[in-house]
């Protein structure tokens, strides 16, 4: 399957996982539903890749909404802004 160009901002998927609602619209190893969890620090760095020397895409702020599709050993999550679905990027979960 094709998939149409979409912007990586936001749609959460990448080569190797997807969000479960995309299944059938993207191409993906594999897809997962996400989990909602609440920022819990004033403000959290959202990371273009899972560093915190990686350039900086947005932050969000404490009680704002994100869900998580991925997480690696290190602590970073790979997930979407819930608030405006904006910043498909990593943050670091102890924020």
């Amino acid at each position: 399957m094709a998939d149409p160009v979409r912007d990586p901002r936001l749609t959460p998927a990448r080569p190797d996982l997807a969000a479960k609602h995309l299944e059938g619209k993207v191409t993906a190893a594999q897809f997962a539903e996400g989990i909602e969890f609440e920022v819990f620090d004033p403000i959290a760095p959202v990371r273009r890749e899972p560093s915190h020397d990686a350039a900086l895409d947005t932050e969000a702020l404490k009680g704002e909404r994100v869900v998580i599709y991925d997480r690696d050993a290190e602590g970073w999550a790979w997930g979407q802004l819930k608030t405006d679905g904006y910043a498909v990027s990593y943050t670091h979960l102890r924020a």
